[in-house]
Formats: structure tokens, sequence, C-alpha cells
């Protein structure tokens, strides 16, 4: 599942109808949002139900008197949804706008207990209900677009100026480990056959970290993959996707082209044969209230001593091609897979042409950076 969505701002401002002439420009409300990256909220980064404080500044008003006269106003919000439609409004004391001045307020100090602008009067409509109950249950606003609507009317005139700012929230979820191994639990985990294995995932997101820890057959006996996850790591790096790998990254990330990466063979703790290694990737996105983790599923595998008889460019080859396999190339080579106590000969071909082992290694090596793509295979 692929994520091509992002947070959009759209800034609407209008006058009111119901009054023109000399006094049409003294009052005016903008409003933007103070981080448009954001990709999730959650319940304590937004006060929806209007008690309390909120936990993050999430947007900012400006309230401006361009007159040389200090002018009674109030402020209303008007939350809405594109889905659901009014969620909830709410109305501010009367207060003065000295002018010429402008004052800048922030989302928290509307639902602020003591500001002098706050909300006093906050009501959530029937369709507010449903979506409070919806983000009790879940912690998180739900996926959709949602409208800031203010309004800042000048009492003595009954003129009034309108700001609106959208937000699209998508909060992202979609995290699926593939390969190596499968989840933990098992007392059996999957085995793979090289000590340089190929981490895959499938995600919606463009930051991960991958930690890798070590079960030590004592110590871990009757921990759990949590307990395991947090004690023997020997392996914790932090990436940021971009196809383009020579754009750089920022200090203490490394940039990755897919979601997909080879354990170094130099750099790193040297995972080793007949040890049994857990490991899990979280996500890493910014919300208002900071950037979040989304962590996915534990794996575990055990890298397989090498088999009898393996050795020189064979286990060089065997290597390559369970990095490029995954776990396909267990259910080839042990049990009943069709290649089941097979070597290599030696002797390559490809497409019906005949291939060196540097050659194939060469091949095998692009097929991994992705440039080719396997479109079917045949064992014989």
């Amino acid at each position: 599942m692929t994520f091509t969505k992002m947070v959009k701002i759209v800034l609407i401002l209008a006058c009111g109808s119901g009054w023109t002439g000399a006094h049409s420009q003294q009052v005016h409300v903008s409003a933007h949002m103070l981080n448009p990256s954001l990709r999730a909220f959650f319940l304590s980064d937004f006060n929806f139900t209007g008690s309390g404080t909120s936990g993050a500044s999430i947007f900012s008003v400006t309230l401006t008197n361009s007159s040389g006269s200090t002018e009674p106003c109030d402020l209303t919000l008007t939350m809405l949804s594109e889905n659901l439609g009014e969620l909830a409004e709410g109305h501010t004391n009367t207060f003065t706008l000295r002018g010429p001045s402008s004052t800048t307020l922030s989302s928290q100090n509307l639902f602020s207990k003591t500001h002098e602008y706050r909300l006093e009067d906050y009501s959530i409509a029937r369709a507010g209900d449903e979506l409070k109950n919806r983000i009790l249950t879940t912690g998180k606003l739900p996926s959709d677009i949602y409208y800031f609507r203010f309004t800042l009317r000048q009492l003595r005139t009954g003129y009034s100026s309108q700001a609106e700012i959208s937000l699209r929230v998508d909060n992202p979820n979609t995290l699926d480990m593939l390969a190596p191994g499968s989840r933990a639990g098992s007392d059996d985990p999957v085995q793979v056959f090289t000590t340089l294995p190929m981490f895959r995932w499938d995600s919606n997101l463009a930051k991960f970290r991958l930690r890798i820890a070590e079960k030590l057959p004592e110590l871990h006996k009757n921990a759990s993959p949590e307990e395991i996850m947090n004690d023997r790591v020997r392996f914790d790096r932090t990436f940021q996707l971009n196809r383009d790998l020579s754009a750089g990254s920022a200090a203490g990330l490394e940039v990755i082209a897919s979601t997909a990466y080879q354990y170094p063979a130099t750099g790193a703790w040297p995972l080793e044969r007949g040890k049994t290694y857990y490991w899990q990737i979280t996500g890493l996105g910014p919300s208002s209230g900071g950037e979040i983790e989304m962590p996915g599923e534990i794996w575990c595998f055990t890298i397989t001593q090498p088999t009898a008889g393996m050795s020189g460019f064979n286990s060089a080859l065997m290597n390559q091609l369970s990095m490029l396999l995954g776990d396909q190339f267990a259910s080839l080579m042990t049990g009943s897979g069709p290649l089941a106590g097979y070597q290599p000969t030696g002797v390559f071909r490809v497409n019906g042409h005949s291939y060196s082992l540097d050659q194939l290694l060469a091949l095998l090596a692009a097929l991994n950076r992705g440039e080719y793509v396997v479109t079917g295979t045949m064992c014989q």
C-alpha cells in the first residue's frame, strides 16, 4: 500500500454581505496551520470536546483592527468535516480590539480555561458526538478533511470577517513485515541461509527504524518478544525513504531507495550462523504532538549452519539466492522443495544464455538494486 497523501491547507477569506462602506475593512480575521506537514492527529493533540487544554498548538488566528478606535467583537469557531458535516461550534465572550493593532491566538489559547479569548460557549453537534465516540475508541481523528472556520464579528456595525483552513488528516497505519523469517512466537523460527539477510517490509510511511536483537537460549528462554527486542540489541538504525539516493539526509538518518535493506557486511555487529534474531520495523511520522512511533510486528529467524559440502562459490551463490528470494529460498532448497539436496554445479544459464559465476552474482546484485525485474522462474 503506497502512501501518496499529504496534508493540504486551504485559506479562504470572505467578508459578510451585511455591511458595506467606510467600515468594511475595520476588523479582519486570518488563520493558518502551524505545521502543514502533519500526518496524524491524536486525541491528546487536539481538544475536540472543548474542555481542558489542547495538547499542542495546531493553528493560529490573527485578529486585526485597522481603525483608530476600540471595537467590541466576538469570535466563533466552527468545526466541520467533509464526511460528517458540522461537528462543533464555540463562541467567545465579547472582547475589545484596540485600534490599530493585531492579536494572534493559538488553538491552545481558544481552549484554555483562563485566556481572555477562550471559547466559553462550546457545543458538539450530533455528528460530532459520533466522531467523539470514534476518537475515544481509537485515540485518533479518523481520516477525513477537517475544516476550522473562524468568524470575527464587529458588534457595533454587525460586519463580520471570515477565514477557513482545511486539513486533510490521513492517519498512517500500514506497516507489514515481509522477510526474513516470520512473526515471533513460533518455537521453530524460519531458517535463512545468509549472515547478510535482506530485510523487506511494506508501508505507506517514509521514515523507519530497524532494530535487531539476538535471542540468547538460556537468558531468554521464557522471555517475550518485546523483552528480547529491548535486551540484546545488535543493530539499531533509522532510515529515510527517498528514491533519489543522492539527495542526502539529516544527521543520524540513512537514505534508502525502497522498503528493503540488506544487512551491511561492515560497520555493524556481525550476525552469526546458528543464532536466532528478532527484528522489528517502527514507522516514524509527524503529528501535532511531535514525532509518533508506529511499531510493526516483531519477527524472528534463525541463520542456519552451512550445508555439508557447501564451500567457495557455492556458499557465495547460495547467500545471493537467499537474499534475492527471501523465504521462498527455503521452500525451494529444504524439505520437499524441488531443489532440496541439490548444490550449484558451476554451470549457469539465464534465458538460454551461459553465465559465469561472476556474471551471475553481478546479475543478482542488479536484481537486488531494482535494475531488473524477474517476470517468471522455472526449475529444471
